[in-house]
């Protein structure tokens, strides 16, 4: 995928084009949108021998609120990162302990496990490849079980009501299998950008989903170049205002307007004062 930043400029009610999904949703963005971030790595989008993101950084457990199921390198991208410790310190805050399993797997990572296994995905279509998808667990982990009741945990719940705060969305979610192509995993979190991921969960749709639309939307040409300085609306002129004509001796005209935008005259001063006799 060319490494390009577009702004995505979607407002529109789409009506779904593919088997994908099925009924309406309104996505309406204006948001730098990173390419690397909708890698759907399915088996129609691969990702190459070749493709090895370029910031990646360590997790590291004295952030607060990480935890490391393993002491080997986790690794994630430097954008995914920043939010996954902001992430973790609030779960921690609301009583929470939530562990880090496993972050970035190579090409090569990915072919020895499947080599070794025969199971997960194969090479260049796996997430985790992109940098910016994590698997989340508690301590049930320990028990080798990590497994959809995950999902109904608290640490699983506080995690699907809050994630999309902070940039990431479940990347297989429930009730979307057919769309994504992938049975549901309550414990592998996507990074996508606070903006995407918030479209996603007001409109309860997948990462295929949402790319779905942007291609559509590329090819009726609703991008703009980032860069560019978007024409201001135009100022509305004011309303001149009125003119006061000449009035009789002893008129006084008030400084108000009425609802036609006339100055208002008080008639209780028509008559000039005289002095007593």
């Amino acid at each position: 995928m060319q490494k390009k930043f577009l702004a995505l400029l979607i407002c529109l009610l789409l009506l779904p084009v593919s088997a994908w999904a099925q009924g309406e949703w309104n996505i309406d963005l204006t948001v730098p949108v990173n390419p690397h971030l909708l890698a759907l790595t399915a088996p129609a989008e691969t990702l190459g021998e070749e493709y090895e993101p370029h910031n990646l950084h360590q997790i590291s457990s004295k952030q607060p609120g990480v935890k490391l199921t393993v002491s080997r390198a986790n690794l994630l991208c430097e954008d995914a990162l920043d939010s996954l410790y902001a992430m973790l310190a609030d779960a921690q805050q609301a009583g929470l302990t939530i562990y880090v399993r496993q972050a970035y797997r190579s090409y090569a990572d990915e072919a020895r496990r499947y080599q070794l296994t025969g199971e997960g995905p194969e090479p260049g279509k796996s997430s985790y490849q992109t940098g910016y998808s994590v698997t989340l667990v508690n301590e049930t982990y320990k028990k080798g079980d990590i497994g959809a009741d995950f999902a109904q945990s608290p640490e699983g719940v506080w995690l699907m009501d809050n994630c999309h705060l902070y940039g990431f969305i479940l990347r297989y979610p429930a009730g979307r299998e057919e769309v994504t192509g992938h049975a549901c995993e309550p414990w592998h979190f996507r990074y996508v950008g606070k903006d995407i991921a918030a479209a996603l969960k007001e409109n309860g749709l997948s990462l295929e989903d949402f790319r779905l639309a942007y291609d559509a939307a590329e090819q009726v040409g609703v991008y703009v170049d980032p860069d560019a300085t978007p024409t201001p609306p135009p100022t509305p002129t004011p309303a001149p205002t009125p003119t006061p004509t000449p009035l009789p001796e002893g008129v006084i005209l008030l400084e108000e307007t009425g609802a036609d935008g006339d100055f208002e005259f008080d008639f209780d001063y028509f008559l000039p004062l005289t002095p007593a006799p």
